[in-house]
């Protein structure tokens, strides 16, 4: 399998950064974004995901605005490592990982085949030059 570049993956952290940070001039930005990504607190709450990664596990709107989806009950805990970097993220760092089998917890077999083609993960801080860092991010890659 091919490896993404680790510039493009960075272009794209940026971006989803920028996105996150600026949703008040463009608010349809990061929800309609081409890959799954999702935004998190240090609990794992999420507090924002894109339509992808909101199909792909079931979780709704307002499961995001009530507090009660998370991260890490999203993961696919066989891949190891995947919390870990998760939590990573807060320290600063980015986490690229690669070769990722079915990385999230599909909520029905019928998302399980599309889910699946996505093999590598980049979790990384949104800091907006703060400390500690408030969120992180996650953003799904296939190619």
């Amino acid at each position: 399998m091919n490896k993404i570049d680790p510039d493009s993956i960075h272009d794209r952290v940026e971006y989803v950064k920028y996105m996150f940070e600026n949703t008040d001039k463009h608010p349809t930005a990061f929800e309609l974004f081409v890959l799954p990504l999702a935004a998190y607190d240090k609990s794992g709450k999420l507090v924002s995901a894109d339509k992808k990664f909101r199909a792909f596990t079931g979780i709704t709107e307002d499961d995001i605005k009530c507090g009660t989806a998370n991260i890490f009950d999203c993961l696919n805990k066989e891949n190891k490592g995947l919390v870990s970097a998760a939590k990573k993220a807060f320290t600063g760092e980015e986490v690229i990982m690669h070769d990722l089998e079915c990385p999230l917890c599909p909520a029905t077999d019928g998302v399980k085949s599309e889910i699946c083609r996505y093999h590598d993960a980049v979790f990384f801080p949104m800091t907006n030059g703060r400390e500690p860092v408030p969120y992180s991010g996650v953003l799904l890659m296939d190619e």
